[in-house]
């Protein structure tokens, strides 16, 4: 049976439908009309399930004018005016639309962004050039690690750094081009410490592989450069990295949801408490997927999850990603 809200706030419904409006909306007016509409239809009737879905739509469109020629990562200022739909704590009952309904509205987003816009990257800094310089620790593991990216860095020429400890230094200072680091291993798992040098000296990940070590372990290392970086028809999984603040415990089960949703798989999840709130912890996620993109995931991060941070994408070679490697 049609709810009476149905019935009774019909006008208002069509008007926030169509766009069709006697004065001009605000974005806040926008979503908050929206708020209420969804909240009116939350239930499963048919009638009621296109109405929501054409809400969406149209809250999108709004969205997608709002942001402009922002960057990607500048999406996320659009986050506070989203509040309303994300529930009430004032008192009020509403319930915040699920994140079903967070994904309909990031694809509806993403879809009325201008043609060409999501394609947008930064400058990148293109590898397979003529001679790159590598900053390369001394040892058989990186020696067999510059051998799997050989067809990347073609003559490379190597440099030794003063210290393991001092790579991500001497790559920012633009000693070289490149170096190759160890993001993890077999028996330490994630080394944070080389991560907080990457984070500290803003330096890209742009590729990694897996390099065998005895007893059928192994380390990750990665390519590492100072800016975004490209490789054309590299053939590898694409990785998506993130850390996520959870005060509460709330945000996890969510993040994940949407993960598996937008096809993702998760590689590895580290936990430790936060070192900048009393209480709650911090998750380091890595993503990893096969024939699906991350856009869809990162825009949803950015307009819901605004204590989620993206810091890597990559891709992860494969042991045949090139002949010869």
């Amino acid at each position: 049976m049609t709810s009476r809200l149905f019935q009774e706030d019909r006008a208002a419904r069509d008007e926030a439908v169509t766009g069709d409006s006697q004065s001009e909306h605000t974005l806040a007016d926008a979503v908050q009309t929206a708020a209420r509409n969804l909240a009116a239809w939350s239930a499963s009737h048919a009638a009621e399930q296109e109405l929501s879905a054409l809400q969406l739509d149209l809250l999108a469109r709004r969205l997608a004018d709002a942001a402009g020629q922002m960057s990607a990562d500048d999406i996320s200022l659009l986050h506070p005016v989203l509040m309303p739909l994300l529930g009430t704590s004032d008192g009020n009952s509403r319930v915040g639309i699920t994140v079903e309904q967070r994904l309909s509205l990031c694809r509806a987003f993403c879809k009325a962004l201008p043609r060409g816009r999501n394609e947008e990257q930064p400058g990148e800094q293109p590898l397979g050039v003529k001679e790159p310089t590598v900053l390369l620790p001394e040892g058989a593991l990186f020696g067999a690690a510059l051998k799997r990216f050989s067809a990347l860095l073609p003559h490379a020429r190597i440099l030794r750094p003063t210290g393991l400890s001092n790579i991500c230094e001497e790559l920012a200072e633009s000693r070289a081009d490149f170096a190759l680091l160890p993001l993890e291993d077999s028996e330490r798992g994630r080394l944070f410490h080389f991560y907080e040098q990457i984070d500290r000296f803003e330096l890209h990940i742009s590729c990694t592989a897996d390099i065998p070590l005895k007893d059928r372990e192994s380390a990750r290392i990665a390519l590492l450069c100072r800016e975004p970086s490209s490789a054309p028809a590299l053939q590898g999984t694409p990785t998506l990295e993130c850390t996520l603040f959870d005060e509460k415990g709330a945000l996890l089960g969510e993040v994940l949801r949407a993960a598996d949703q937008c096809g993702l798989s998760l590689r590895r999840i580290d936990t430790a408490p936060s070192r900048q709130e009393d209480s709650g912890a911090l998750h380091t996620l890595v993503f990893s997927t096969q024939d699906q993109d991350f856009q869809l995931f990162e825009v949803y991060l950015r307009l819901f999850i605004p204590r989620a941070v993206i810091t890597s994408r990559y891709i992860h070679m494969e042991r045949n990603a090139y002949e010869g490697i």
